[in-house]
């Protein structure tokens, strides 16, 4: 009898044992499908972020289509003065849009870190049985988007993690000021009553107590000012991230408002040009009439676009 008391217990131990091993799996599980969700998630958002700066350097490259349009246009109507001179805001014009994509090229360093956090998510859901997955990548064009994304994640992190440094260190202030009461109160007994032996060895067992306390108030403080340094940091790098987001929307909207000066100049030239022809004929001097048909054709093929 004895000896079936003891299988029973040891494979009731086992079946404990068993149990336990199959909650851990279950929340090892659990956890894999949460990261899952976060990198579909993370991976939603890279793709709408790299249409929108898609759509942004195509209307970069149709702005320097159609100036280069207008200088072709340009050249058949202005004096040798007058083309040097737009050739140069041409120029300018394409300087400009070189710089832009410099400008994203070099943004590649910024997001090293969100490639390195995606690669680590993806290393993890490959481990869970799923080495068929595809390796994704931020691209190029996800730069300015993810990082700002990134950031806003990591800032929301930082100020959870700081309120939960400012409680814990509210509540070793609070056990700290208790024990030094306590303290105090056994000093105050001992001197009044000198018989006592059991109150010393408590009032040393309070000091140990009390150096603890503070020696873990010490570490949160400092751990508390780190993460302020962290915070403060990942603030600075967010608003150079939107800097330089909105300093290309400004050079886009520079880029729109020269091309309609362009354009501006170019009706008034034209409508010169028709008053000149006209004067012209009305003093009965012959004119042809094949630039007004080339700039008609022009024209036309500017509304197209």
């Amino acid at each position: 009898r004895k000896e079936n008391k003891a299988k029973l217990a040891n494979l009731q131990q086992h079946e404990l044992v068993v149990n336990q091993y199959k909650d851990i799996i279950q929340e090892q599980d659990q956890r894999l499908n949460d990261l899952q969700q976060q990198f579909l998630e993370l991976q939603s958002k890279h793709s709408m972020s790299g249409e929108e700066i898609r759509q942004l350097k195509d209307q970069v490259q149709q702005l320097k289509d159609q100036n280069s349009l207008l200088k072709v246009q340009k050249g058949a109507q202005s004096n040798p003065a007058a083309d040097a001179r737009k050739d140069e805001e041409i120029r300018s014009l394409q300087d400009q849009l070189e710089k832009m994509r410099l400008d994203n090229a070099n943004k590649d360093s910024a997001i090293e870190k969100l490639k390195t956090d995606v690669t680590v998510l993806e290393a993890r859901v490959v481990n869970s049985s799923e080495e068929d997955k595809e390796n994704i990548v931020p691209s190029e064009s996800e730069i300015l988007q993810n990082t700002i994304s990134r950031l806003q994640s990591d800032l929301q992190e930082l100020r959870t993690s700081a309120a939960e440094k400012d409680n814990e260190i509210s509540r070793l202030s609070v056990q700290n000021n208790e024990a030094e009461g306590q303290i105090q109160s056994l000093k105050q007994r001992l001197e009044s009553n000198a018989e006592t032996q059991a109150d010393p060895a408590q009032l040393a067992k309070l000091m140990e107590e009390k150096m603890t306390l503070q020696e873990r108030v010490k570490k949160s403080n400092e751990e508390n000012l780190k993460l302020l340094d962290k915070f403060n940091k990942m603030e600075e790098e967010k608003n150079s991230v939107v800097s330089e987001k909105e300093g290309v929307l400004e050079e886009l909207d520079t880029l729109k408002k020269e091309q309609e000066d362009l354009l501006v100049l170019l009706a008034d030239q034209d409508t010169k040009i028709a008053n000149y022809k006209k004067l012209l004929k009305e003093n009965n001097i012959p004119v042809e009439d094949d630039d007004d048909d080339e700039d008609d054709d022009l024209d036309d093929d500017l509304d197209d676009d």
